[in-house]
C-alpha cells in the first residue's frame, strides 16, 4: 500500500495560521539543508540491503548497526523510586510499582530501540509523548463514564475505533517512536533544549477527521492523498499493479501537530487547508515541550 499525491489545491488562511505555515516550511528547509535529509533514505537502503544491481556487498553499515543498538538500549527498562525523607519508604515503592507497570503498558522498550536505529542512521531520534488520545487531549471531552482524566475521542459516535495504535489508550499516557522525516524544529535550533516549538506530521483517513470530536474547521476539510495499491516485481519494488475506485478507506489528509512553547498552545493543520483543525491551550506543556530526542 502506498501513498499517492493527488494535487492539493492551496488555500490562503489568516495571518497566524500563515504564519505557522512559514515557519513550519523553514523548519523543513533546515532539515534538508542541515540535517542531510535528503540522504536518509539512503542510508536506510544501505542498512536493508538495498543495492544497486550487479553489486555483492559486505553491509558493514548493518553489521555496526545490529551490534551496537543491543548494547545501548534498555533490555529491561525499570525506574528506582528512593524516599527523601524518613517515613516515605512504602510510598517510594508504590510510585515505583506503579511507574515500572506503566513502562511495560506502553511498549517503551520498543519504541527506544526503534529510536535508536533511526538516531544510528540519520542522527536523530525523536519520541513523542502524550495522553489519552493520539492526536492531542482535550479534558473537555472528559467521559463521565471513566473515572480521572479519560475521554473516548478515540471512538466515533457509533462507537466504532478512529484510532488505531495499540499502546495508546483513554485515559493512560503513552509514548511512541516518530519517524525523523516527519519531525520538525525551527529554523537554527541547535539542541532540543532551545526548540522554541516542534511539529510532527500524520497521515490520517479523512472519515475518521471528519468523525474526530476534538477536531474543527473539518466540513470544507478534503483529502489531498489517496492510496493506491502496488505490487512488486523484480528489480522495480514500487510497480502500482491495481487502483481502486476511490472510497472514504483510500482518503488521507497531511497533519501537521504543532506543539509551541511560547504560546503553550497546540495546533493542529494541513499545508493546503485555509483553517486550524485545532488552536488551544496544550494541556501537555506541564514542565517542557511534550517530545524528546535521542542524538
Amino acid at each position: 500500500m502506498a501513498i499517492e499525491n493527488v494535487g492539493p489545491t492551496l488555500m490562503i488562511g489568516s495571518k497566524a495560521l500563515e504564519g505557522w505555515k512559514r515557519e513550519l516550511r523553514a523548519g523543513l528547509r533546515y532539515r534538508r539543508i542541515y540535517g542531510r535529509s535528503k540522504d536518509w533514505k539512503a542510508y536506510r537502503n544501505m542498512y536493508r540491503g538495498f543495492w544497486p544491481k550487479g553489486i555483492v556487498p559486505v553491509n558493514i553499515i548493518y553489521a555496526i548497526g545490529r551490534a551496537l543498538i543491543p548494547q545501548v538500549y534498555f533490555r529491561n527498562p525499570r525506574i528506582s523510586v528512593v524516599a527523601r525523607k524518613p517515613g516515605y519508604t512504602m510510598h517510594a515503592r508504590v510510585v515505583e510499582k506503579i511507574d515500572n507497570h506503566i513502562i511495560g503498558e506502553i511498549g517503551l522498550k520498543e519504541e527506544l530501540k526503534s529510536m535508536l536505529l533511526d538516531a544510528y542512521l540519520t542522527g536523530v531520534g525523536p519520541g513523542i509523548l502524550g495522553y489519552d488520545s493520539e492526536y492531542g487531549f482535550n479534558p473537555s471531552f472528559q467521559s463521565v463514564e471513566y473515572s480521572g482524566d479519560s475521554s473516548l475521542t478515540s471512538f466515533n459516535k457509533k462507537g466504532e475505533k478512529i484510532e488505531y495504535t495499540d499502546n495508546i489508550r483513554p485515559g493512560m499516557p503513552w509514548f511512541v517512536r516518530c519517524n525523523p522525516a516527519d519531525f520538525v524544529v525551527p529554523w537554527g535550533t541547535r539542541k532540543w533544549g532551545e526548540a522554541r516549538w516542534f511539529a510532527f506530521r500524520k497521515m490520517r483517513m479523512l472519515k475518521d477527521i471528519k468523525e474526530d470530536p476534538t477536531m474543527k474547521n473539518k466540513s470544507t476539510l478534503k483529502a489531498t492523498y489517496r492510496s493506491i495499491l502496488e505490487g512488486s516485481t523484480e528489480g522495480q519494488p514500487n510497480v502500482t499493479v491495481a487502483q481502486h475506485d476511490i472510497d472514504a478507506s483510500s482518503e488521507w489528509v497531511e497533519l501537521w501537530q504543532i506543539h509551541d512553547k511560547r504560546s503553550g498552545r497546540v495546533f493542529v493543520m494541513t499545508l493546503d487547508h485555509d483553517k486550524f483543525l485545532r488552536d488551544e491551550y496544550d494541556d501537555l506543556q506541564v514542565e517542557d515541550l511534550p517530545g524528546d530526542i535521542l542524538g
